[in-house]
C-alpha cells in the first residue's frame, strides 16, 4: 500500500519563475494584450488589493491544466482564479505538443514534486501530465478586468 505525500499548501502563480513561464506560455495568444498595452495593471499573479480595472485571471484560465493537476495531485492544490465580474476575454492556446507546456510545469516543479503518490518522482509526474496533455487540443487562456 502506498501513501500520498501531504498536500498542504497550494500551488500559486505568485513566484517570479512561475510568472515568467506563464507569460511565455500565454504570450502567443494572450487575450489581455491590448489591455496591458493600454496601461492596465497585470494582477493575474495575486497581490492585494487588486486595483480597479486591473487584469486578472478569468475563471476559465488554464481550466484544462487545473483539471489534470487536480486529478493527479489533489483537488484544489493549484489555486484557481476566483469569480470575476466585468469584461472577459478568452483565447485558446493550441497544444500541438505537450513540450510547449513543460516550461510552465517546470516552473511549478518546486511546488508539485512532493505531491502525489509517495513513489512518484518528478520524472514520473511530468510523464503523467504529458500523457494527459496529449489528449487536449488546446488550453483556455482567459482574462478579465
Amino acid at each position: 500500500m502506498w501513501r500520498a505525500h501531504p498536500r498542504e499548501g497550494r500551488l500559486s502563480l505568485d513566484d517570479p519563475a512561475v510568472r515568467l513561464a506563464y507569460r511565455q506560455l500565454v504570450e502567443p495568444v494572450d487575450p489581455a494584450r491590448s489591455w496591458l498595452d493600454a496601461g492596465a495593471v497585470d494582477a493575474r499573479f495575486g497581490g492585494d488589493p487588486v486595483p480597479t480595472g486591473a487584469v486578472v485571471r478569468g475563471t476559465g484560465d488554464l481550466a484544462e491544466l487545473h483539471a489534470i493537476i487536480d486529478d493527479l495531485f489533489g483537488v484544489g492544490c493549484f489555486v484557481r482564479p476566483g469569480p470575476t465580474e466585468g469584461e472577459v476575454v478568452r483565447a485558446t492556446l493550441p497544444v500541438r505538443r505537450p513540450a510547449a507546456v513543460m516550461p510552465f510545469l517546470e516552473a511549478l516543479r518546486p511546488q508539485l514534486e512532493h505531491r502525489g503518490p509517495a513513489f512518484w518522482t518528478w520524472k514520473t509526474a511530468r510523464e503523467a501530465i504529458a500523457v494527459r496533455l496529449q489528449g487536449l487540443d488546446s488550453l483556455t487562456i482567459e482574462a478579465a478586468r
